[in-house]
């Protein structure tokens, strides 16, 4: 299977090379150890991109949900955060609302149920999307899809 991320041209050599590298880099390279930078009680901290369940839109600053109960503050837009995120399984379920796929149990017409039960709403428009990446993200990360 093939999946091209760009194409390099011989007369961008260079640029197009640093770009598709970024890119590479920013999608494969390291999943597991990937962190993002966020605030917490005026403290900056690293959390593992793993661990966070999903990402609440407030404006400039995002609060962020994480495996074992923890909430932090990023200080991000959310269209940022989705730039950032998504080549790591994030799926922006809503304009408030960035769900990392493997926290995801059961995508309905208007929420989506994550593992420990909590619900999160879905858009009406973005529903066949949402259901879309999350089966592309499944088959990438080797489920079976019955």
């Amino acid at each position: 299977k093939v999946e091209p991320i760009g194409f390099v041209r011989k007369n961008s050599f260079m640029k197009d090379l640093e770009t598709y590298m970024d890119v590479f880099l920013r999608r494969y390279a390291a999943r597991d150890g990937m962190t993002v930078t966020v605030t917490h009680n005026k403290s900056i901290l690293r959390l593992a991109v793993d661990d966070i369940i999903y990402i609440e839109g407030a404006l400039k600053k995002q609060r962020i949900s994480v495996k074992g109960g923890g909430e932090y503050t990023l200080s991000s837009s959310m269209k940022q955060a989705e730039r950032d995120l998504g080549p790591f399984g994030f799926i922006r379920i809503h304009s408030g609302f960035l769900v990392n796929y493997r926290y995801i149990k059961l995508i309905g017409e208007r929420d989506v149920v994550l593992n420990d039960g909590r619900r999160l709403p879905v858009s009406r428009n973005r529903v066949k999307e949402v259901r879309e990446r999350y089966f592309d993200l499944m088959r990438g990360g080797r489920n079976i899809e019955l």
